[in-house]
């Protein structure tokens, strides 16, 4: 499934549930801390088995790699996805300090846009080198 359909089929029905809660923010920061976890899920929904739509793109971009090979080396991304997901459901105040909506932050939101968009890069490039060394025949 599309993540804008996963999105636009979820965020109706979740969304008011999640505000009615109390996370000890407020509403603003509830609705942008449901927003990238929703986000986050999405991405570890896209990457996971029976559907994995992104895993088989790579796959089909690594040639000669097996799908089991493929799906083994996306296991260290979605270890990541599911600690990121962990820290950020457990501890909201952690986004705040990361993306400077606090206080106690010296970061700016543009810090914290940089900082998940540097992560993301990290994971580009880190998967674009593991199709490089199957193609080349390194491990």
């Amino acid at each position: 499934m599309d993540s804008l359909a996963m999105i636009l089929l979820t965020i109706p029905v979740f969304f008011p549930l999640i505000m009615t809660l109390d996370f000890g923010m407020t509403p603003e920061e509830t609705a942008i801390w449901f927003g990238i976890l929703t986000l986050i899920v999405v991405e570890v929904g896209l990457i996971t088995p029976p559907v994995g739509l992104n895993v088989f793109i790579i796959n089909k971009l690594a040639g000669d790699v097996s799908i089991s090979e493929t799906f083994k080396g996306v296991l260290p991304f979605l270890i990541s996805d599911i600690c990121r997901v962990i820290l950020l459901f457990s501890f909201p105040i952690y986004l705040r300090i990361i993306g400077g909506y606090s206080e106690l932050s010296r970061l700016t939101p543009i810090g914290g846009i940089c900082f998940f968009l540097a992560w993301s890069l990290i994971s580009v490039h880190s998967v674009s080198r593991i199709i490089s060394s199957h193609k080349t025949g390194q491990n």
